[in-house]
């Protein structure tokens, strides 16, 4: 799989001179790269996440924009969700 996304240098170059991440964002959805820049971002991050604890414990994270909402999220997030109302589910009455 080649893991290199086909954004030209004027694009990347337009990416690098953006002051905020929304402005970068909009460059990338104007490309319809939206999905596969999120997919290669949230596989780095839980690499790292996973990286820095050793893998020895259940990570996930979701990303998002106040501009564009929800992004994405690590493979790992949904059962994380899961566990954590499971955790702090209120006894019913």
């Amino acid at each position: 799989m080649n893991q290199y996304l086909p954004i030209t240098y004027i694009y990347a170059r337009e990416i690098l001179d953006s002051i905020t991440t929304d402005e970068a964002l909009a460059v990338i959805r104007r490309e319809n790269l939206l999905e596969p820049v999120m997919e290669e971002l949230t596989k780095r991050i839980l690499y790292y996440m996973n990286h820095r604890t050793y893998d020895r414990m259940l990570l996930g994270a979701v990303i998002f924009s106040n501009e564009y909402g929800y992004l994405g999220q690590t493979e790992n997030t949904e059962e994380l969700i899961r566990l954590l109302q499971k955790q702090y589910k209120k006894p019913s009455v």
